[in-house]
Parts: C-alpha cells; structure tokens; sequence
C-alpha cells in the first residue's frame, strides 16, 4: 500500500501540470493562424507569451511562497484552477477576436503555470530526496526510485505534453469545423484534466497525511541568501530556457516561411525537440543518481544547443532543419532534470520550496525578456538570422557559467560532480 501511495502521488504530480504544459505550447503551434486570425505583428505575438511569464516577475518568489505558505493540496487546487480559468479566457478572446482578454487569459494562465512546476519540485524533492531523520517515513514510502530519477519521470510527462501541444493543436484546426477555436477548446478540456488531478491529490494528501506537511519555516526564511552554486545554476537555466522556448515558440514561422513547410508539418517538426528531451529524461535522471557527473552534463548540453544554432545560420535545406532540430532537442533534454536536482543537492530542504521559487521566478524573467527581444529583432530584420545569433550567444554564456560551476563545484568537495541526489537517512547519515 505504500508503494502504491508512493506511485499515485507522483501520477498525480506529473497530471496536475498537463494542462499548463498544453496551454502554453497550443498558441505556438497555432501561431500563423493566431497572427492571421487577429492581425497580430511578431512584437505582439511575442508579447502574448511575455505576459504569461509575467506574474512570476512582478511578483518575486511568488511561486515559492505560495507553495510554502500553503499546503500542498490546497496550492494544487488554486494553481489547476487559475491555469484553467485563463485558458477559458484565452479560448473566448479569440472567439471575440479581442488581443486585450488574450493578454490578461495569459496572464491568469500564468498565475498558476509558474508555481505548478514549484509545486511539482517540492513535492518531488521532499518525498524522493529525505534527507533528515524525521523523514525515515517518507523514504519508505518513496521506494526504489531515486530523486533525479523521479524529476526525471515528470519530466517526460511535462514534455509529452509540450509535445503534443507543438504537434496536434495545427492539425485540429485544420480538420475541426471550429477552425482555430476548436483546437483551443480541446487545450482547454486538458486544463480541466489537470483541474481534477489537483481535487485528486486534495483527497489523496488528506487521506494520506492529514493537513500538516508545509513547505517552509516563514516567509521571512524566503529571502535567505544562497550559496554561488545555487547562483550559478539559476544563470544556466535563465540562458538555456530562453534560448531553447524562443526558438521553440517561433519556430512553426520560421520554418514555414524559410523552409516552405507546411503549418502542420512545421509544428510537428517543432515537436520533435522536445519529444527527444521527454524520451531521454527518465533514463539521464537514473544515471545521475548513479555517476553524478552534472556540471559536466550541462557543458555537454549547452554545446549541443549552440552547434544547433550555429547549423541554421548555414545555408541549409530541410533536411539540415532535421540535423538542428536533433541537435537542440539532445541539448536540452540534458538541462531540466540536471538543474532540478542539483538544486535539490545545494540547497537546504528547509528552504526548497522558496529555492524552486526563485528558480521559476528567474526563469520567468528571462523568457519574457528573451521572446519580447526575439519577436523585435524579427520585426527589426525582417528575417531570422538576428535572432537565431541572439539564441546561440545565450548557449554560450550557458556553456561558461557551466565550466565556472564545475571549477568551483570541486573546491566544494565536488557535491555535483561526484554525489548522488538520493541521501541516506537515520543513525549512520548522523556519523
């Protein structure tokens, strides 16, 4: 029975952010016809996703302190429910063809987006990564699973979905009589599959363990200052995110334009990035548990990423396109469940809810700056190339903040280098 409540819980963990991750990938995908439907230039369709990212930077640490001041299942419930009540909206503004309800549905979209992934991380990182005596009940019902593999797992769910949003939404609309509305209805019934997961976990925590099992101290303890590893980490994710999901939320145009795909085609192809990065997930998070390794991993990844860049400022067909988009997806896939629980080994669990926080928070920052800036230099140019060299500098910051991390990591005894993210507990971690 606790294996079982060990499993149910993660389930329910990686379905509460389905539809977030559906949501916020459908308008990519849907691009072309959105900015065709609503008369939208690329600054404005860049804009839509900026508002999105928008909470989590107006409102510092939002996401860690929501998910630490309240439990676990109540933060489930409100979160499904503002990513649901914005994508409702996001689906009538198009109905109305009003750009100003579609700003402000991404940005109740967002309210909850954001802080989901917290939530996901917290409960992920407490249950899978116990570091404490008073958590010997917690390590047993987690099982064998170790915490980078477990991040793994939610990893591939959330990419699945991003997936399926990059791939399905074109061809929805093509083939629904509803056109473009259709196929945003359909993300909005994920979002109410999300919805349920979170009123599911609400009966599966108070079954399980009551109402007691918050994420931090205080909310004073959100603004203690971290270490320079955890520093270093929320700079290599702020350049690998906003380089990888600009390029991803522009890409069906991109390819469309400059390579003649066909919209249903170049949202596929679109796809295929982070269908890699859900494939590999799973099995990078058990060997981290095992090898360590992970500046090492993030160097390797950001390379990756950069050569894929790199291969799209060549003259190229679209066979090349297949080449970088294999590229990109293979870098990326190795940066979420590297971060994740290398954040979980540098930082204190009395403190990893407000650690996640102002992970996303970061995160957020710096996508809502990069799109605004990817979407400006398109209109600025006219083309791509601008924005494509833009993408592969930020790969190349990321490669240097992961060499300085790794030289630093060993003159810290080599934590992230050579450790292992799951900690035994009880009398012997005491010794």
């Amino acid at each position: 029975m606790v294996r079982a409540g060990s499993g149910v819980a993660l389930a329910l963990c990686c379905l509460m952010s389905v539809g977030a991750h559906y949501g916020k990938h459908a308008l990519s995908a849907l691009g072309p016809e959105l900015m065709s439907e609503l008369r939208l230039n690329k600054r404005q369709f860049g804009l839509i996703f900026s508002a999105q990212e928008l909470p989590g930077v107006v409102l510092p640490l939002y996401a860690g302190v929501i998910v630490g001041v309240l439990q676990p299942h109540v933060a489930a419930v409100v979160l499904t429910s503002a990513v649901f009540i914005g994508q409702l909206l996001v689906t009538f503004a198009v109905r109305i063809q009003s750009y100003t309800v579609l700003l402000l549905g991404r940005i109740v979209f967002g309210l909850g987006d954001g802080a989901l992934v917290v939530l996901q991380g917290f409960i992920i990182g407490k249950w899978f990564a116990a570091r404490e005596p008073e958590d010997v009940e917690l390590v047993e019902h987690r099982g064998k699973l170790g915490l980078s593999t477990a991040y793994g797992i939610m990893l591939l769910c959330s990419r699945l979905s991003s997936f399926s949003a990059l791939g399905s939404p074109a061809m929805i609309s093509s083939t629904c009589t509803g056109g473009l509305t259709c196929a945003l209805q359909f993300a909005l019934v994920v979002c109410g599959v999300s919805l349920v997961a979170g009123l599911a976990f609400w009966w599966f925590f108070g079954h399980y363990y009551g109402s007691d099992w918050s994420g931090g101290r205080s909310v004073g303890g959100f603004f203690r200052i971290y270490n320079l590893e955890y520093v270093l980490l929320i700079s290599i994710w702020m350049l690998v995110s906003a380089a990888f999901f600009s390029f991803v939320h522009f890409a069906p145009a991109l390819f469309s334009q400059r390579y003649l795909f066909s919209a249903v085609d170049a949202g596929f192809i679109s796809s295929m990035c982070l269908g890699l990065a859900a494939l590999v997930s799973p099995f990078l998070g058990s060997l981290l548990d095992r090898v360590g390794h992970r500046p090492d991993v993030l160097i390797a990844g950001s390379l990756l990423m950069s050569a894929a860049m790199f291969r799209l400022l060549l003259p190229s067909g679209q066979t090349e396109v297949f080449i970088a988009v294999a590229l990109l997806g293979s870098g990326f896939a190795l940066a979420p469940v590297t971060l994740l629980s290398s954040v979980a080994l540098v930082t204190d669990e009395s403190n990893l809810a407000p650690a996640l926080g102002v992970f996303k928070s970061c995160e957020n920052l710096s996508m809502a700056l990069a799109h605004y800036v990817a979407g400006l230099l398109v209109d600025v140019s006219g083309g791509y190339t601008w924005t494509l060299i833009f993408l592969k500098v930020l790969c190349l910051w990321a490669i240097a903040c992961a060499y300085v991390l790794r030289r630093y990591d060993k003159t810290e005894g080599g934590k992230l280098m050579f450790g292992k993210a799951t900690k035994k507990t009880g009398p012997e971690s005491r010794t």
